[in-house]
């Protein structure tokens, strides 16, 4: 992402681990941060405990939460985001910017999977503790493996995958 300044105001679209991180990052810079999440409450993959717990430090931080909300229309000449609640209310965002953070999902389709024969489902190649495919001489590790998509997991992955392939015998998770 680059911005030629902080903006003033900024939509975030996603209340998982990154929307969050983002909120938190913009509103300390001083811009004023509307972040909207689909499902419930924030962190949906997260525990409830935690959730709630970065929720409060969030509002604190003077972010505004909208959740069980989707957005219906995102207008980036008006600089208007457009958003439904569950119960039908319907409430528009004035924005400088807008961050899309919903989710990320394995590119797996140019890498011909099936034609070597690795085994995949929809949420990205399969592996075992050692991050080892069903062919034990590959290793696959971070986002294409469909897990815990973030940096520090994908090392932590890269580092348990060179361990085996090298010998050692570390286990992930």
């Amino acid at each position: 992402m680059t911005l030629p300044s902080i903006p003033d105001s900024l939509c975030i679209i996603g209340g998982g681990v990154i929307g969050c991180e983002f909120a938190s990052i913009f509103s300390r810079m001083g811009s004023k941060v509307v972040m909207v999440e689909q499902a419930a409450h924030i962190l949906p993959e997260e525990d409830h405990d935690t959730a709630n717990c970065l929720y409060d430090q969030l509002q604190k931080a003077g972010v505004e939460i909208l959740t069980s909300a989707a957005v219906k229309q995102l207008d980036a000449s008006s600089k208007k985001v457009v958003v439904e609640k569950v119960h039908g209310e319907r409430c528009e965002i004035q924005s400088d910017h807008c961050l899309v953070a919903i989710g990320r999902k394995p590119r797996l389709e140019e890498l011909n999977l099936e034609q070597i024969g690795i085994e995949f489902d929809r949420n990205g190649i399969c592996v075992n503790e050692h991050m080892q495919t069903n062919l034990p001489h590959i290793y696959a590790c971070g986002d294409v493996t469909g897990g815990v998509q973030l940096a520090h997991a994908a090392f932590h992955e890269g580092t348990i995958a060179a361990s085996h392939a090298s010998g050692g015998r570390c286990k992930g998770q």
